[in-house]
């Protein structure tokens, strides 16, 4: 696998302009404040090059695996919430929601503890399994668009919350991300089983001790 001299040119066009440089003056203050020179740029372009080749050679049946193993694990969820102090409170709030009273967003800003998200009228953004608590996930992610669940008790008190809408994403909705995922899992395996003198990208491990080195050297 190699990387000729136009797709090493099409990458650093492409770089000059995800760095939203585009002069000539933009660019040499770039090199100049990242202390490079134009040898290192070709270089790092033609492992962007590289990487991107590999990361493309991917087989479709790969992502496909990944993704039938991991498909619950990619499920969102919009998700809304109010905290109190009190189990019966929540209970009431609840049932106030439910019977019609009054609105989730009106009582998440008159009545929640939360202050990262009562502002909000309770919105938590999107969440994954992965980001909510065990007791939380499994009503979560059973629920319809607009279920109330709780009230269920955390650390701050007494939680209710309301599911606007979960999604099992489709391989398609997914399928880059996941590209991106084994790509990188490749990356890691590779590096892994071979010691790497030169890191790529200026990326390195942890700073070789010369001088330890040197005194290996003179005993041997």
């Amino acid at each position: 696998m190699s990387a000729s001299s136009d797709e090493i040119q099409k990458f650093f066009e492409e770089m000059r302009y995800d760095l939203q440089l585009e002069t000539k003056d933009d660019f040499d203050a770039w090199i100049n404040e990242n202390n490079l020179d134009l040898a290192t740029v070709q270089n790092i372009c033609e492992i962007g090059v590289l990487r991107n080749k590999i990361r493309d050679s991917i087989p479709d049946e790969d992502i496909a695996e990944y993704f039938n193993n991991n498909k619950e694990g990619m499920d969102v969820a919009e998700l809304y919430s109010i905290t109190v102090e009190s189990e019966d409170l929540a209970s009431e709030l609840m049932a106030q929601i439910e019977e019609g009273e009054d609105s989730f967003l009106n009582l998440a800003l008159e009545h929640s503890t939360d202050q990262d998200t009562y502002r909000q009228g309770g919105f938590n953004g999107e969440v994954t399994r992965e980001t909510v608590r065990a007791d939380v996930e499994a009503a979560v992610f059973s629920a319809s668009a607009g279920d109330l669940i709780g009230p269920i008790k955390d650390e701050d008190g007494y939680s209710i919350y309301m599911v606007r809408n979960a999604v099992s994403p489709e391989l398609e909705d997914v399928k880059d991300s996941i590209r991106d995922q084994v790509f990188e899992n490749l990356i890691e395996e590779i590096s892994a089983r071979v010691d790497v003198e030169q890191a790529i990208l200026g990326i390195k491990d942890d700073p070789v001790d010369e001088s330890a080195a040197d005194e290996e050297d003179e005993e041997d």
